[in-house]
């Protein structure tokens, strides 16, 4: 779409189950865009599809990130994708050429996941809102993968917590922040999980299930997440000093990492609900 114009410059139709924010390589001018089954190199002057990379299932779209990754670690293009709702989605990491680098199937992730990228680390979320069929505990774990050969570089086990579901993980100096949703597990909670290690540091429970269909974000040290049942944004003190904002939907609104740039001035805090007063 032109800028100065609002009218349409050029579009590339394809068939997907659900939306995915494409990444962009802004210097070079490449649109990557998941859909259904492919990845498509996109050149963002003309429209142009440079390159093709087809999938095999797990190969479904619903409405996460595709993540670009250009730093120290290298250049990479990661994906995600959904199957059959229990132990059937996967990671996929390509080069700027889409050609695959690395892929885990077979993951015990939810519908609505998002991808969250930092110092080399690729990491999604766990379990399923819309399935409600999984047996044991052994999903219940977060998994840091290495974007260059997807080496598991840790893993934090979950399953002493009662949960449904963990779609988002956004990171923010040196620490994600995972939100559950509670439904029939009981109520929703924060998990501060350290980066580095995967060490779970801290648990925030908020005493109730709260979800919501959008990913939530970090700004001024509060972590902001929507809550549909009750009608309202919930919002949750994690540090203080801190005057990042969020930018995007998943961060930087061309990489969709879903990080914040480190910021030296802002210091953790516990982790607490900051409610209105009654008037």
């Amino acid at each position: 779409m032109s800028s100065e114009t609002g009218k349409d410059v050029w579009w590339v139709r394809e068939r997907t189950t659900g939306g995915v924010t494409p990444c962009v390589d802004q210097k070079q001018g490449w649109v990557y865009y998941q859909c259904d089954g492919k990845v498509l190199k996109i050149r963002a002057t003309d429209g142009t599809i440079l390159k093709t990379a087809i999938v095999q299932a797990p190969h479904t779209c619903i409405s996460w990130n595709t993540v670009l990754v250009n730093d120290s670690h290298g250049y990479f293009v990661a994906t995600r994708w959904y199957g059959k709702p229990e132990w059937d989605s996967a990671l996929r990491v390509y080069d700027g050429d889409l050609h695959l680098v690395w892929e885990r199937t077979g993951l015990p992730v939810g519908k609505k996941d998002t991808l969250t990228y930092a110092e080399g680390k690729l990491v999604t979320g766990s379990g399923n809102h819309w399935s409600k069929k999984y047996q044991g505990d052994k999903w219940k774990y977060l998994a840091a993968f290495s974007i260059a050969d997807g080496t598991v570089l840790w893993k934090c086990d979950l399953a002493h917590l009662p949960y449904e579901s963990l779609f988002n993980l956004p990171f923010f100096n040196g620490f994600l922040y995972a939100e559950t949703t509670g439904g029939t597990y009981g109520s929703s909670k924060l998990l501060r999980i350290r980066f580095s290690d995967g060490k779970l540091m801290e648990v925030l429970d908020y005493g109730r299930s709260i979800s919501s269909c959008a990913p939530c974000i970090l700004a001024h040290g509060r972590l902001l997440s929507g809550d549909l049942g009750g009608d309202r944004v919930v919002v949750t003190e994690i540090a203080k000093d801190s005057q990042a904002d969020w930018p995007g939907p998943f961060g930087d609104p061309q990489t969709n990492q879903f990080a914040l740039p480190h910021e030296p001035g802002a210091s953790p805090v516990a982790m607490k609900e900051i409610r209105a007063k009654a008037p």
